[in-house]
């Protein structure tokens, strides 16, 4: 409530262990490199898989749980994990390999 009331201010340590921040670096160059490991791990991730997640979180943000929104979040699913993105993950696991979404 400090935060938000008072305009309180709080340290980055705090924030992490808040949950607020995700990271804490030290100078630029540490920022730098939390970054690039952030982008390098967006990469591996399945195009159509992250937009289907951002489709449910937009769709369903501040909407309360319900049998409707469970429906929609599992046929959503279920049409991701059918589909050629998800073969093509399953076949780059199996081949040890990169997808190709991530050359």
């Amino acid at each position: 409530y400090r935060l938000f009331l008072a305009g309180a201010s709080l340290s980055a340590d705090t924030a992490k262990e808040h949950g607020i921040v995700s990271e804490v670096v030290e100078d630029i160059a540490g920022l730098e490199q939390e970054c690039k490991a952030l982008c390098d791990k967006l990469t591996l991730c399945a195009p159509g898989a992250v937009a289907a997640t951002k489709e449910v979180i937009t769709s369903t943000l501040g909407v309360p749980p319900s049998s409707f929104m469970m429906d929609y979040v599992a046929e959503l699913l279920a049409e991701v994990r059918a589909g050629p993105e998800a073969r093509g993950g399953i076949d780059a696991i199996k081949s040890k390999r990169k997808p190709n979404w991530a050359e």
